[in-house]
């Protein structure tokens, strides 16, 4: 596959690169002992949340909780940035 085709093939799904580089900041919050919320604001200003909880406090780990509930933002994107290449092709089919 040429260098042309594989940056086409590239265009027509998403990608871990190019959810991350439309990031424009990540925030984590830990709340009520045993939940962590993650934000994510992208370039544009839209932004979504994963969040994780455990039942026991005493069980809680920031560490991975932060890992999972960034995890969980992340996927939230997938959809949206699906739905921008879809339109794109859509626009540049019909002009």
């Amino acid at each position: 596959m040429s260098d042309s085709e594989l940056e086409n093939a590239n265009q027509q799904r998403v990608t871990d690169e190019m959810i991350e580089e439309q990031i424009k900041s990540i925030q984590h919050h830990h709340m009520d002992g045993n939940s962590m919320v993650c934000s994510i604001v992208l370039k544009n200003g839209f932004s979504v949340r994963g969040s994780v909880s455990c039942v026991d406090p005493a069980d809680f780990d920031s560490d991975k909780a932060m890992e999972l509930s960034l995890e969980k933002a992340k996927k939230e994107l997938y959809p949206f940035f699906g739905f921008m290449l879809a339109e794109d092709k859509y626009r540049s089919s019909n002009k």
